[in-house]
């Protein structure tokens, strides 16, 4: 007498084309969402006058003239609305967000920045912006996967276009590929550069001012009118497949004169993708699974 078995056979090609799927990711379609600031340290110098009677620079952003801060006292001149600086904040010790002019070319919404603090509760200066024209790193105070980045930057005495490369360094102690982002000179939106104005972080021309090193540190004076401007460079992580490992920090390395990253926001991937097994691993375990089945159909005859 022979039993039916209770155990459905499933054929060896039905097996794959199920673990082939249940292996492949599921990705929802959403709305991106809007990149919000990263909290970073390795800010490196002071290029801003701030807001205050005693504002001061410790250097100039092209080692000349400083970006200016709304509410900076400025030598001959009496009202802020005489001046178009960076947003005005009456606690510029204290981080100040602000919301891009630009359109972000990855999520389609308006990036929010954060300045670092142009003062400190100590001194007229702090550092509020990574300058080099080598290499620089920033490190992230909270490590995460992003699926995009957007730099605020700009740069100064180099070409009105300069190429900067960039690494990720990642928690596991690998790295990403090196990628390229161009950083406009602050100067190139004024004189018509090709995609500077697109880029552009503020809605109007910033003023500059040349930096003394004389007591009282007032702004000797505006430099040429509102010509100046800082950029938005969107990265899209996701699209080079760099969106799955948490970043730990940030390696630049400038392609002449100098540029300086003032802020750092992204998207956060919330759901990073763990590898599928190797196509060897999925053989191995299908030629397990058909075998169990074959057994179990032999056992169940007396």
């Amino acid at each position: 007498m022979k039993l039916s078995s209770p155990v459905v056979a499933l054929s060896a090609v039905t097996l794959a084309s199920a673990l082939a799927i249940t292996s492949q990711p599921l990705q929802a379609s959403i709305a991106p969402p809007t990149a919000t600031p990263i909290a970073a340290t390795g800010w490196n110098a002071d290029v801003v006058y701030a807001a205050g009677t005693n504002a001061d620079a410790a250097q100039g952003f092209d080692g000349t003239y400083a970006w200016v801060q709304n509410g900076a006292q400025i030598q001959g001149l009496t009202t802020d609305s005489e001046m178009n600086g960076l947003p005005y904040s009456s606690t510029p010790s204290q981080t100040m967000d602000f919301t891009s002019a630009a359109t972000n070319t990855i999520t389609g919404t308006n990036t929010q920045f954060e300045f670092q603090p142009f003062t400190s509760s100590t001194s007229n200066t702090a550092n509020n912006v990574l300058l080099f024209s080598g290499s620089a790193t920033l490190s992230l105070s909270t490590a995460d996967p992003f699926n995009s980045i957007a730099l605020l930057n700009a740069s100064a005495n180099g070409p009105e276009i300069t190429q900067v490369t960039m690494v990720l360094n990642y928690t596991d102690g690998t790295h990403s590929g090196t990628e390229s982002f161009q950083s406009f000179d602050w100067g190139a939106e004024y004189r018509g550069a090709t995609g500077a104005a697109s880029s552009a972080a503020f809605s109007s021309l910033l003023d500059r001012a040349a930096v003394l090193s004389t007591y009282p540190a007032e702004v000797y004076a505006l430099s040429n009118g509102p010509d100046y401007q800082m950029y938005e460079t969107d990265i899209n992580l996701a699209a080079l497949g760099d969106n799955n490992k948490s970043i730990s920090s940030i390696t630049f390395t400038g392609g002449g004169g100098d540029i300086g990253v003032f802020a750092i926001s992204g998207v956060v991937n919330p759901s990073p993708v763990v590898l599928a097994p190797e196509p060897a691993s999925l053989t191995a375990l299908l030629g397990a699974l058909v075998g169990i089945l074959l057994l179990r159909r032999g056992k169940v005859q007396f």
